[in-house]
């Protein structure tokens, strides 16, 4: 079966509320850091960095690389449109966040999560 299908909880701890909802995450990225480079091609030094979630960058990836509208995407990821929505914004602002202060951006596994 290998990576197809995951299914990614999160790290929401149990408690009164509503239930929380798997989301299903089908590609796990390939690197786990990205770092940002200088005009010479020297890395910047930081200790700062902005955490990708799993279902963040998957909506990302589904609705932004294979031009899924939200309502497909929240099909393949078994959600709603509007947590779709949701997912896009907060990726898309830690993305150019990390983009314009030079921040690092660290890709969460869904094996770390388990």
């Amino acid at each position: 079966m290998g990576f197809h299908g995951r299914k990614w909880r999160g790290n929401r701890n149990r408690g009164p509320g509503r239930p929380f909802y798997f989301r299903i995450i089908n590609k796990k990225p390939i690197p786990d850091y990205l770092l940002p480079f200088d005009k010479n091609n020297n890395p910047i030094q930081t200790d700062e960095e902005i955490v990708l979630y799993p279902d963040e960058l998957e909506s990302l990836r589904l609705v932004d690389c294979q031009n899924l509208t939200q309502i497909e995407a929240g099909e393949k990821m078994a959600v709603s449109r509007g947590t779709i929505w949701r997912l896009l914004q907060n990726g898309r602002e830690k993305i150019v966040r990390a983009l314009f202060l030079g921040k690092k951006i660290r890709l969460i596994s869904v094996e770390s999560e388990d």
